[in-house]
């Protein structure tokens, strides 16, 4: 149906595939190729993968000869890709399709003495048609090498972000254009993800190793480095003579081998948050193991990680109507009334702690207004655990040292973080952090089990006088300390550890991570050293803030001012490079 203006036409029917402008078409059309996936056959080394509308065939054997027989098989035979193709009146395009051999396999080349090529191969063909065979192909966004390596595609990916950088200093000049902060946005929201794109396939880390030396795409991350170059040139308006490292610090940018080694691991995390049933799953977990030799780009990347793919919390659909959880909370000064005021007979204070002696969770168990009980337990580390997360797991040790008790009368448990209170029991919707979902289930479990029983959930503000909320808070950082309770926590809540890690939180402390390490490596730089010499305590990141406002031409001959060297325009052009022809600046005034 077409529709513009005040014009509505008749319905129009699709006899060929599938409206592709409803917002429905991408799952339309997983029904749609269903029976194309299905024609694979994986006890005859056969498969096929399908993305929307592009369909590949996979067939592996010991010859060409007898991989492209299979898939032709694949095409010609009795439920194959043809009978899809009239069945479904959807026609493949086969000036689009390629086919591909992979193999590393080379020859004698008869043309140069002492050198090889690649294996000579022939075109596909079945029954008349035929598909040429190429040397590289894309297949959803990624170039695809014969040899299955990744040098053309990281050519493409320098290309890219020449393109997109070229773009950005079009609209920022040194002396006029877009502000430094806006020309630093359009390069990290645009340029850096058309560049990295699917990094984690093409981009080996480079890390260091037991030798001390440095291994992985090097050479790749030194030919992007040039472009982040440009685009730190671009946004500061910086001199041609300033070192790199200086750029990335000053820009805010992480240099390029730190800035692809996080799009790797943050690839990494999403990897290890699908739930079982995605289809990466088991290779997750068996690629997290590692391996010596013939690694696997996954390998390469789940290294970057320091936590087992089977800790991160596994994220699942979230229903889009599903409201927010709600709860209403008294002002503090009438929450330390209430809290003073209650007259359970049993009350279970709870409090988490997060801070570089590690992250704990600690209760005091009340009963009849005395003491019978102290637990606490650490659970990880800061870079691991949030600080709500360690309010949850608390509440969670609460629940599970009630559940074995016979609870007669009833029972009040205290928090002083109001997060974890609405997360773990709000009044209205659901909650969708994982570790909040397991805790909310276990709390309604506790109360069916004890029907006719009140077990309340209520905030009690932090450090603000009250006995057990001091007791239970001094008894966090015990356990942060690494206090011993030995067999003392209940045997189920012992069997849930260690608890699921957020991914979005580790996203966060790994991203705080690697800045901290760019700043390591620019202090380490000859040119951090002497900038930290001039300016000592000065930080580099800052200098965004102090030009915020300036016009470019301003913000330019702060940075000529910063960095004590102007050039003399009116000394005479040279084709060598020389230091005759800049003053430094021992003295300034700012204005």
């Amino acid at each position: 149906m077409l529709c513009f203006d005040d014009f509505v036409s008749e319905p129009l029917a699709i006899r060929n595939g599938i409206d592709q402008g409803c917002p429905l078409s991408v799952i339309f059309y997983l029904l749609y190729n269903a029976p194309l996936i299905r024609i694979a056959d994986p006890d005859r080394r056969e498969l096929c993968i399908g993305y929307i509308d592009d369909v590949t065939l996979i067939a592996w054997g010991r010859s060409f000869e007898e991989t492209h027989s299979a898939l032709a098989d694949m095409i010609v035979r009795r439920g194959g890709a043809m009978d899809w193709s009239r069945s479904h009146n959807s026609t493949f395009e086969f000036d689009k399709t390629a086919c591909i051999d992979f193999t590393r396999r080379r020859e004698p080349d008869p043309e140069r003495l002492r050198k090889t090529r690649p294996v000579a191969r022939e075109d596909l063909s079945w029954e008349g048609s035929s598909v040429a065979t190429v040397a590289q192909h894309t297949f959803l966004g990624v170039l695809i090498d014969q040899e299955l390596n990744w040098k053309a595609h990281a050519n493409r990916a320098l290309a890219k972000g020449t393109n997109w950088v070229s773009q950005v200093y079009r609209i920022a000049r040194t002396t006029y254009g877009v502000s430094a902060r806006v020309a630093r946005k359009l390069y990290v929201s645009i340029a850096i993800p058309r560049f990295s794109y699917a990094a984690d396939i093409w981009f080996r880390p480079v890390v260091t190793g037991q030798n001390g030396r440095l291994s992985g795409s090097i050479g790749v991350a030194r030919k992007l480095a040039r472009i982040q170059r440009t685009a730190a040139l671009t946004i500061l308006g910086g001199m041609r003579s300033t070192p790199t490292a200086s750029l990335d610090a000053h820009a805010r940018l992480l240099p390029m081998h730190l800035l692809l080694n996080q799009t790797c691991a943050r690839a990494a995390i999403r990897l290890a948050s699908h739930p079982e049933m995605h289809p990466l799953h088991t290779a997750v977990r068996q690629s997290s193991r590692g391996r010596k030799s013939h690694r696997t780009p996954l390998h390469d990347i789940l290294a970057l990680v320091d936590i087992p793919p089977t800790r991160f919390a596994k994220l699942t659909r979230r229903n889009p109507r599903l409201p927010a959880p709600t709860r209403s909370f008294p002002p503090k000064k009438n929450a330390i009334t209430l809290a003073k005021s209650d007259r359970s007979a049993t009350q279970v204070w709870v409090d988490g702690s997060h801070g570089g002696s590690g992250v704990s969770a600690a209760l005091v168990l009340v009963e009849h207004g005395r003491v019978t009980e102290t637990l606490g337990v650490k659970i990880g580390q800061p870079k691991e655990y949030s600080v709500l997360d360690s309010e949850i797991i608390a509440l969670r040790l609460a629940i599970h040292l009630l559940r074995p008790m016979l609870i007669l009368e009833n029972v009040t448990i205290f928090s002083d973080s109001q997060e974890a209170v609405r997360l773990v029991d709000p009044e209205s919707g659901k909650p969708t952090l994982p570790l909040a979902v397991t805790t909310a289930k276990e709390l309604k479990l506790l109360r069916r089990r004890n029907g006719g029983i009140q077990i309340t959930l209520s905030w009690a503000p932090g450090h603000s006088g009250l006995r057990y909320g001091d007791l239970v808070d001094a008894e966090a950082r015990l356990a942060a300390d690494g206090k011993d309770y030995g067999d003392r926590l209940p045997i189920t809540f012992s069997r849930a550890l260690p608890a699921p890690v957020d991914p979005g939180y580790y996203k966060i402390c790994l991203t705080q991570s690697y800045r901290e390490e760019a700043e390591r490596y620019w202090l380490s730089t000859d040119s951090g050293t002497k900038y930290q010499s001039r300016y000592h305590g000065s930080n580099a990141h800052l200098f965004l803030d102090h030009i915020e406002g300036l016009s470019r031409r301003k913000h330019q001959q702060k940075w000529i001012l910063l960095w004590g060297a102007l050039k003399h325009f009116k000394a005479p052009k040279s084709s060598k490079a020389s230091t005759s022809n800049v003053q430094f600046l021992k003295h300034y005034t700012v204005l």
